[in-house]
């Protein structure tokens, strides 16, 4: 078993947390899919340690178990494990109406969640779709408000 894994600690964690943050902040990504990537940066770093450090395989082995189990316990993972064993495909938890974090009161009228464009537009989605929907839906109003700026 190997002994010699060099891991950056602090240091690059800063560095995925930065990175989770962002990609939520642009929303790229989901509140889940931030604590996804924020657990998965803690394993690769090595865990909470002040300064770069070799460590051996099996604290890492460790360190994953730990935070799988952690994951486990959170219903949007076990949701998405579901889907994944049912049918095949990664359920995208949405929960969030875009850029405010919860979902639309009026607007959406039954039928499932919808998302809000900046322009206060209602978009219908399907919870198993990915994020690309809402950025397939602004390309085309742009592109008919704009067809000069086509590339």
């Amino acid at each position: 078993m190997r002994t010699d894994i060099k891991v950056l600690g602090r240091e690059g964690l800063g560095i995925v947390y930065i990175g989770a943050n962002t990609m939520q902040s642009g929303n790229y990504i989901s509140e889940h899919d931030t604590l996804i990537s924020q657990k998965l940066g803690h394993v690769l770093c090595g865990g909470d340690l002040s300064e770069p450090t070799e460590v051996s395989e099996q604290y890492l082995l460790d360190l994953e178990r730990k935070t799988f189990l952690e994951l486990c316990m959170q219903r949007k993972t076990l949701e998405r494990l579901q889907s994944i064993i049912t049918s095949g495909k990664v359920l995208r938890n949405y929960n969030a109406v875009y850029g405010t974090g919860r979902w639309p009161r009026a607007g959406g009228g039954g039928g499932g969640p919808s998302m809000v464009s900046r322009r206060g537009d209602v978009l219908r989605l399907n919870r198993y779709k990915n994020t690309s929907t809402c950025w397939e839906w602004k390309d085309r109003q742009l592109a008919k408000r704009h067809p000069d700026r086509l590339s």
